[in-house]
């Protein structure tokens, strides 16, 4: 799959996603760059999601799975993180300013 047709299921709902997550588990989705500001995304299953460059200011993540997702330069300025499963995630150069991560759960994040 595209990039594109990653954004246009994503675009269909978390529900739509989630779905097409859980029957192409080996799938690497890639929504680098993408603006999904102020987005509500609660319980979004991102693992392993490259995420890298997006834009997630004020994004609704809570209970999002971030597991293993790369958010390499990724703008989540006031996000809401909060109990996120982010194990193995790449935060590094990421802006988590004003990010509220109650809860969050980021054993071996890296943030380098």
């Amino acid at each position: 799959m595209s990039q594109l047709e990653h954004e246009r299921t994503l675009n269909e709902g978390v529900t739509a996603w989630n779905r097409w997550r859980d029957a192409h588990p080996e799938c690497i989705p890639d929504l680098s760059g993408l603006d999904l500001t102020g987005r509500l995304l609660q319980g979004t299953n991102f693992s392993k999601t490259n995420l890298s460059g997006a834009f997630l200011t004020v994004a609704e993540l809570e209970k999002a799975q971030l597991d293993g997702a790369d958010l390499q330069n990724a703008n989540l300025t006031g996000a809401d993180l909060t109990s996120i499963s982010a194990q193995h995630a790449n935060f590094a150069q990421a802006d988590l300013s004003f990010a509220i991560l109650t809860f969050a759960s980021m054993d071996e994040a890296s943030f380098e």
